[in-house]
């Protein structure tokens, strides 16, 4: 459990592994029912890694649910086989998430399952997952490098910062977010400054993106926006162009609201009287008569938070606790910046036009991911 929220990543990819998609309620909680061993496994970790007066409450908690249990004992039972027989109801925040958010780690527990080279223990279940999420982050970051024809360094940087290496290596869907975004960039870039034809894989490949996009983070949805700088004549037809956008906005929608409204089905009662959902429709009433707002929000959320966003961009670890020292994060973004640059030179082949596009559409995933923060 040692990045951000790796619990509740733990807790969706081993339901989706046993194809429990649909969260469940318990009066106005919201989560699923899981076997004891993970739900003290999970407890167990947590305390461990808070430390302090939060993890007394989490000790205090286990003593009242399950009575008094010795370390060893624990130390047994975090690695014992799961029972599925026992299971408890376990609230947390993000349940409703997409199935495809988890699908490499998800896919890896149900591996070590099935094929039971190892025990199946909680402990073990979690490293299969993190070595899934790796494995395919890895093959998305090789396939940006292979696609793409300019940027190759800048990209690679971006590919070996301790942020994106720490939440390639856990259960975290950012993994398969930040692959997926870089794959979308590459791709763009290659079809803008190839002279070939758009091939059927690079087309499926779009289609993979705009669902990955819009299921897991509807914020980066936008991004995809910079596809149009495309021109049609790279495709094979115009009909082949018109389908491609098409079949994008249909798979990503079929597999995506679908889904959400069966969640808003199930947790409609529940949403109504859980505290950390109440003040949501509050909030985007509010945002929608404010609009104007929206560039004040921005500037002083980087006035609050800026050395914040600077050290989780290059490398806030743990439970974002964990600084690099100064001098080496400044030297690294230093020689990111010397790159970038470097490289921006033989980037002559995108026009004016294709840089607005691809300005445009950054603008709004940015003002979408401050707005959905707030």
């Amino acid at each position: 459990m040692q990045v951000p929220d790796e619990n509740t990543h733990f807790l969706n990819s081993y339901a989706i592994a046993h194809l429990d998609i649909f969260p469940e309620t318990n009066g106005e909680k919201i989560g699923r029912k899981f076997p004891l061993e993970i739900c003290r496994f999970i407890e167990n970790y947590q305390a461990f890694f808070l430390g302090g007066e939060e993890a007394l409450k989490i000790q205090q908690q286990q003593f009242e649910t399950y009575g008094s249990i010795s370390w060893s004992q624990w130390q047994y039972e975090i690695y014992e086989s799961i029972n599925r027989s026992q299971q408890q109801f376990v609230e947390y925040w993000n349940a409703d998430t997409s199935p495809i958010a988890y699908i490499a780690p998800a896919f890896g527990m149900w591996l070590a399952e099935n094929i039971k080279i190892v025990p199946t223990t909680p402990y073990n279940l979690l490293i299969a997952g993190r070595i899934a999420n790796l494995v395919m982050f890895v093959f998305l970051a090789s396939l940006t490098l292979s696609l793409t024809p300019i940027l190759k360094k800048t990209i690679l940087l971006l590919l070996l910062m301790p942020s994106t290496v720490s939440l390639a290596a856990s259960l975290s869907y950012d993994a398969i977010i930040i692959g997926t975004t870089l794959l979308l960039f590459s791709l763009v870039l290659k079809s803008v400054c190839s002279e070939k034809k758009i091939s059927v894989g690079e087309i499926m490949l779009f289609i993979f993106i705009a669902v990955v996009l819009l299921s897991v983070k509807q914020a980066y949805f936008p991004l995809l926006l910079t596809a149009f700088c495309i021109s049609i004549d790279k495709f094979p037809s115009k009909k082949v162009y018109v389908g491609t956008i098409v079949l994008c906005l249909f798979f990503a929608v079929i597999l995506y609201i679908p889904y959400k409204l069966q969640c808003n089905t199930i947790l409609s009662l529940a949403k109504q009287s859980n505290v950390n959902y109440m003040g949501q429709p509050n909030q985007v009433k509010y945002i929608m008569a404010h609009l104007y707002k929206i560039p004040e929000l921005i500037v002083n959320s980087f006035l609050v938070y800026g050395s914040f966003y600077v050290n989780s961009f290059f490398g806030n670890l743990g439970r974002l606790e964990i600084l690099f020292i100064p001098w080496y994060s400044c030297m690294y973004l230093f020689i990111l910046l010397i790159t970038i640059l470097s490289e921006l030179k033989i980037a002559q082949k995108i026009n004016v036009t294709k840089k607005f596009i691809f300005a445009f559409a950054i603008i709004c995933s940015v003002v979408l991911i401050f707005v959905g923060t707030y």
